[in-house]
């Protein structure tokens, strides 16, 4: 597995921990599979979990499929990797666990129905895990970004009117 090196070496350096940063838009992550290229991980300290998904439709147009599709990717996803870490964390003394959501859970946005939806489960589980994995010393904190400038998002930010437009969200 290689890391997401640029956001894992960004945290290591404000945080002085050790992090490992998953990732399906790095290719470093096959959710489909067993996750072993997390079985030699060693000690960590941190997680980050942003597999990324956009799949924006009006509602009318999404398939019961787009649905579970973002859900197994966001949230059953995250179930999986960090099932593989858990014991990893609770070993180190102190851990962080970030999950990546989007504003959209939390900001009623046209053509969102699917993601955001799976996005809030993700908040949801996060807020549980926080409160379950306290005494272990694992922070659990999701960050809810608006639209970012990614090969991902390419498609919806490729005018300037499309830029100026997805900063409206930004709380």
């Amino acid at each position: 597995m290689v890391p997401s090196s640029a956001i894992a070496n960004s945290l290591q350096e404000i945080s002085n921990r050790e992090f490992i940063c998953l990732s399906r838009a790095d290719n470093n992550l096959d959710l489909g599979g067993d996750l072993s290229e997390l079985d030699d991980i060693g000690e960590i300290t941190g997680l980050v979990y942003f597999p990324g998904t956009i799949n924006l439709k009006p509602f009318s147009m999404l398939k019961e499929d787009d649905f579970l599709n973002d859900f197994e990717i966001n949230v059953l996803g995250a179930v999986k990797v960090l099932k593989k870490v858990i014991n990893n964390l609770k070993e180190a003394d102190g851990a962080s666990v970030v999950f990546i959501s989007t504003v959209a859970a939390n900001v009623g946005l046209p053509f969102h129905a699917s993601v955001s939806a799976a996005k809030s489960g993700l908040e949801g589980m996060c807020k549980s895990l926080a409160s379950e994995y306290a005494s272990s010393k694992i922070c659990f904190n999701v960050v809810a970004p608006s639209l970012t400038d990614t090969p991902m998002a390419k498609n919806l930010l490729r005018t300037e009117r499309l830029v100026e437009a997805s900063k409206e969200h930004v709380q």
